[in-house]
């Protein structure tokens, strides 16, 4: 009565699914029985013995170049009898042989053939039932040479679900396994899939099933152990699926007992090239790299090129196991395709065949994109799947093709080159490769391309501002409330419409043509909110009339607080835009502000020498978000000048009542020059009150082809530098300050690495303040050689010469 599975797996009851149990009520009643048959006199048969083999092997499967072992379990008190030649054994008759815990079959000669074992037990002239059971011999042939491929199966029973084939294919050199891959092996059940999964994942030590028997012949392979040397097995010692792995070993006999499906003269293997994160295919980005694990038989080393070139002895090696390529962007903007040829070479300088694998740095189509996802293509029988992929937050690419397994085998070494082109063109419109079937590689393409038909999508519309006061990506303004910009929309796609949809308040909704307006021509915002706010536009685009949309473009116009009507005055005109104001002020003449301003973006300022003040007995303030550069002379007076400030060449005069507080700590930059590039012309920078920075240059890296005269009197407080850091001023710098009311912060003739061709000169004239502590009064900053001239002959008492260091030239009174 058996009450365990007889598949081996003798965990799981099949009657109550709790083994031990039933076994245990089963034993009960056959003692309670033996003990009524003692009573009568008479004895119960002994059960029947168990054959299994020695080494826990699950099929009795053994080369025929080695004896088979198989280990007796008998009842206590009981005597093996077996036979070999298919008889059943009568004991002490006939060709009957007791067994002593052991039963070894010799094989008769290296053939395939079976031998049928049948064994009983006796115990007080009682004979038990046969047991029967078949081992299997399996001819070792003498190893083949070269390189060879075979393939084979072998039925996994399935550890949950039911049972499935296990498709291998093995290569060995000169009959030497050196790698088991799986060959299309599908679990027939979701959960034997997750076991399956394991198997050819490392374990602890890191080597997987493959590795664990590479280095074997079909002699040693029928051997190996894929189970722990106990009797459960339920974890493998290998893979923890220990019948996926134990699968894999008889699938990879099965194959080895076959004919190979290829072979190929050779004398050292091919290295395996193997993607590190699973994909040979990347965006164009300026840091894109791409990275190989490149693997190779014991004794050997890998040399490899990425050039085109056949790999040699002096080739590059692998960093450990990883080839890195790097994307090439200065060379190829457009993108670039690399071939990694690698070889291996055994201690005898014996070369491989050479091994190539493309890999491909490719730039996102923008004419139409395509949206991520997977889709299929036939064309005459060949069938491509396209993996298209959004890598690393870019725009999605062609990523990945997998063409079906006739195609692909019939290919041969030109399609992985007409694939890389396709990548690289993120298209099927390539040429083909010279050498391969050429009807073969259109077919191909044509079946790229009709899967790439189903991927396309129309691109986003082409949004343009004007005025082009961008903050950061698609993010605008701020524009003044009166001068809002014009914003057209454009696609390049074939019988595209565009839709768009514009308010105050943002929205996230979907494209829609029955909700969204059609674009006809050139969009005005409305500005609404009197105190400033936020327009937000977003446009999409179709090319099948909605059903299909481009992906969104979303922007955002902001706008300032409305002026006053008047907040600017020009010869008695009142203008509520800068730009109207600016347009207006005639040469010599005085813009009038009478509000505080905040210019924003690109606002230009006036192209005539002029004044900018406050009205009559105000002080406003006067800034800007950018930096203001300047196109003529200008002079401020009665004001509080926040604006950093580039002169371009021009003067600069700040005149009476600008804005200044000793307790505000802060000052605005003048710059004589540029804020970057170069500036051409003599600047004067005149300031009498505010609180300032000066710099006798443009802003750093830029050359201001002239001389710069910097005049400080009056009450201003000031910070003087002659040029900036790394600017260059190719006249002459002279800064005078004058006067007993100002104050002299510190003074730099020369900032780090700044330059000035025609020289310095410092003069002094009377008694201007100086911080009590701190402040550095220094010829070059950061430099230990005297240089410059400083001139104290007209400086009152209260000036200490110890303060200025580094000149080369001091005049004293």
């Amino acid at each position: 009565m058996k009450l365990t599975p007889d598949n081996g797996e003798n965990n799981i009851d099949a009657v109550s699914g709790a083994t031990y149990t039933s076994a245990a009520v089963r034993d009960a009643i056959r003692d309670a029985y033996q003990q009524i048959l003692e009573a009568e006199g008479t004895a119960l048969p002994p059960s029947a013995p168990v054959l299994a083999g020695e080494d826990h092997r699950t099929q009795l499967l053994y080369a025929a170049t080695q004896n088979a072992a198989l280990t007796v379990s008998a009842e206590e008190g009981t005597q093996v009898w077996y036979t070999t030649d298919g008889t059943d054994p009568v004991p002490g008759a006939g060709s009957a042989q007791k067994a002593e815990g052991q039963i070894l079959i010799v094989p008769t000669g290296n053939l395939d053939h079976t031998v049928t074992v049948k064994a009983v037990c006796q115990r007080d002239g009682q004979v038990s039932g046969v047991t029967e059971t078949t081992v299997t011999f399996a001819a070792v042939p003498a190893a083949g040479s070269g390189i060879q491929v075979f393939e084979g199966s072998a039925l996994c029973p399935g550890r949950v679900g039911t049972p499935y084939q296990v498709l291998v294919r093995v290569t060995t050199l000169n009959g030497v396994i050196q790698k088991i891959e799986d060959n299309g092996t599908r679990a027939g059940d979701v959960r034997d899939e997750v076991y399956w999964n394991m198997v050819y994942r490392g374990d602890g030590s890191g080597k997987n099933i493959s590795a664990k028997l590479a280095g074997m012949t079909l002699e040693t392979l029928l051997s190996a152990r894929t189970t722990p040397n106990e009797a459960g097995y339920n974890t493998d010692a290998v893979s923890g699926a220990t019948i996926s792995s134990d699968a894999v070993k008889y699938a990879a006999v099965d194959a080895l007992r076959r004919a190979p499906v290829s072979s190929e003269e050779a004398s050292v293997m091919p290295p395996q090239l193997t993607p590190l994160w699973g994909y040979t295919v990347t965006s164009n980005t300026s840091y894109a790299s791409l990275y190989l694990k490149a693997e190779s038989a014991q004794g050997t080393v890998i040399r490899y090129t990425t050039d085109g070139s056949e790999p040699t002895l002096e080739s590059q090696t692998p960093f450990g196991k990883e080839i890195s390529v790097s994307y090439d962007a200065k060379n190829h903007p457009e993108g670039q395709m690399i071939p990694v040829k690698c070889a291996a070479f055994d201690e005898k300088g014996q070369k491989s065949t050479v091994v190539t694998t493309w890999l491909v740095f490719a730039a996102p189509r923008t004419d139409l994109p395509y949206a991520t996802g997977t889709y299929t293509g036939t064309a005459h029988g060949v069938t491509a799947q396209v993996k298209v992929a959004a890598d690393y937050g870019s725009a999605p690419i062609v990523q990945l093709i997998t063409l079906d397994e006739e195609t692909a085998a019939q290919g041969g070494s030109c399609l992985p080159e007409l694939l890389a082109r396709v990548y690289l063109a993120q298209s099927a419109q390539v040429e083909l490769v010279d050498e391969g079937d050429q009807g073969l590689q259109q077919t191909v393409l044509d079946s790229i391309r009709n899967a790439l038909s189903q991927a396309v999508r129309a691109p986003e519309p082409v949004c343009t501002v004007t005025p082009a006061l961008e903050k950061y990506s698609d993010f605008y303004g701020p524009y003044e409330f009166d001068a809002p910009p014009s914003i057209t929309l454009t696609s390049t796609a074939p019988g595209a419409e565009i839709y768009y949809r514009i308010s105050d308040e943002s929205q996230s909704s979907s494209p829609d043509v029955s909700q969204w307006t059609r674009y006809e021509g050139a969009i005005t915002p409305i500005f609404t909110k009197l105190n400033g706010g936020y327009v937000y536009l977003d446009a999409a685009v179709t090319m099948d009339g909605g059903k299909t949309w481009s992906a969104v473009r979303d922007m955002v116009i902001e706008y300032a607080a409305r002026r006053a009507e008047n907040a600017f005055v020009v010869d008695g005109q009142n203008f509520s835009s800068f730009a109207q104001a600016a347009a207006a002020v005639k040469a010599g003449g005085t813009i009038y502000i009478n509000e505080n301003v905040t210019l924003h973006g690109a606002e230009k300022m006036p192209d005539v020498a002029c004044t900018i003040r406050s009205a009559e007995g105000k002080q406003y303030q006067f800034t800007s978000d950018q930096p203001l550069e300047l196109r003529a002379d200008l002079t401020v007076s009665h004001i509080d000048w926040r604006a950093e400030t580039y002169a371009n060449g021009h003067n600069f005069t700040a005149g009476e009542g600008v804005y200044q507080n000793d307790w505000w700590f802060g000052s605005t930059a003048i710059y004589a020059g540029s804020r970057t590039g170069e500036a051409t012309g003599d600047s004067m920078i005149h300031i009498s009150s505010g609180q300032f920075e000066i710099h006798g240059s443009g802003g750093s890296d830029t050359v201001l082809n002239g001389s710069t005269e910097i005049h400080v009197d009056g009450t201003a407080s000031v910070t003087v530098n002659g040029t900036a850091q790394y600017a260059r001023v190719t006249g002459t710098v002279s800064i005078t300050v004058e006067g007993d009311a100002g104050m002299l912060l510190g003074l730099r003739g020369r900032r780090y690495s700044g330059q000035i061709d025609g020289g310095l000169t410092v003069q002094i004239i009377g008694s201007p303040r100086f911080p009590t502590y701190g402040g550095s009064f220094e010829a070059v900053e950061y430099g230990d050689e005297a240089w410059g001239t400083l001139d104290l002959s007209q400086a009152g008492e209260g000036v200490d010469a110890s303060r200025f260091t580094g000149f080369e030239t001091v005049i004293t009174p």
